[in-house]
């Protein structure tokens, strides 16, 4: 989970800052945080109606632009960078996952 989060925040300030960087626009400061919400009740099997997984994930962002920056600016960033993050966009929709094993018994 803490990799997860820390990835996504990661993630968010990436493309933050690309996209700011790519229409000009000067950001004096930038900090992302992300926070995932989980009951482990379903993940110890302890409620089978409690699903395994996180249910929720919340990013927080603190954001100074420069000289040259507007608020407007800088929500048409962050708009952007939210659909050009590739895990917030990955945990909305996401892939069909394949397991492959292999098992060896010696």
């Amino acid at each position: 989970g803490h990799l997860l989060s820390a990835a996504l925040a990661s993630c968010f300030d990436s493309a933050t800052r690309m996209i700011a960087n790519r229409v000009g626009l000067e950001l004096k400061e930038l900090e992302v945080s992300a926070a995932l919400g989980v009951d482990v009740r379903g993940t110890l099997c302890m409620d089978m109606t409690v699903p395994v997984g996180f249910q929720r994930a919340e990013l927080s962002v603190r954001i100074v632009g420069g000289k040259n920056s507007t608020e407007q600016q800088i929500q048409q960033v962050l708009k952007a960078a939210e659909h050009c993050c590739i895990l917030i966009q990955t945990l909305r929709k996401p892939p069909e996952i394949s397991l492959a094993t292999t098992i060896v018994n010696q």
